[in-house]
């Protein structure tokens, strides 16, 4: 992922990074909108097939705390295969 970002990201976590994004209490809107083009130029949506986008949806959803081990092995699962299906993703 480091050749397609330049970074040492994974893909997973760029596209978790465009969904966290908030403007700070301080910051102006044209700010907030160089951010966002920032990260989404770093993530392109159409590289996201829909059953990779509901993994992702259902997997970032687990955030209580009992759940936060098993996010972080249903992200590392996303990283092995990264064509999962929610089905199996749920299985896991």
């Amino acid at each position: 992922m480091e050749e397609v970002f330049g970074q040492d990201f994974s893909f997973f976590n760029v596209y978790l990074n465009c969904l966290k994004l908030a403007i700070e209490q301080d910051e102006d809107l044209y700010d907030f909108a160089r951010v966002v083009n920032f990260h989404c130029d770093r993530f392109r949506s159409s590289t996201l097939t829909e059953e990779q986008f509901r993994c992702l949806i259902f997997i970032s959803g687990l955030q209580t705390k009992p759940c936060l081990p098993l996010r972080t092995r249903l992200f590392k699962l996303m990283e092995e295969n990264p064509n999962p299906k929610l089905r199996e993703t749920v299985r896991e």
